[in-house]
């Protein structure tokens, strides 16, 4: 399993919504739980994968703004043509775009 973990100048509900949306991207949501922050996105499958599964909890941090840890698997354990790296990158390029830092 991989783990990514960004800090969002945005509220925890603010990047729960983003997310459930879909993040901008070709992503499905599995489950999303707004009381516990956590929510479990597929990607679409593709020729040769079934996809990647990404689980992202959302974390109230000190002095404002959501840390959001992503961890991501292949949908199917002996998938070797999954690309868990190369969607979590997708994912958090799409929330640091929707929710950049100030300058």
């Amino acid at each position: 399993m991989t783990a990514r973990t960004l800090h969002l100048p945005a509220s925890r509900a603010d990047v729960f919504t983003f997310l459930s949306q879909g993040a901008g991207l070709s992503l499905k949501v599995r489950s999303a739980t707004a009381a516990q922050g956590r929510l479990i996105l597929r990607t679409e499958a593709g020729f040769l994968s079934w996809g990647e599964e990404i689980t992202a909890t959302l974390l109230g941090a000190e002095g404002g703004g959501t840390n959001v840890v992503l961890d991501g698997k292949p949908v199917f354990g002996p998938n070797i043509t999954a690309d868990v790296d190369e969607a979590l990158r997708r994912l958090a390029d799409a929330l640091t775009r929707r929710f950049p830092r100030p300058a």
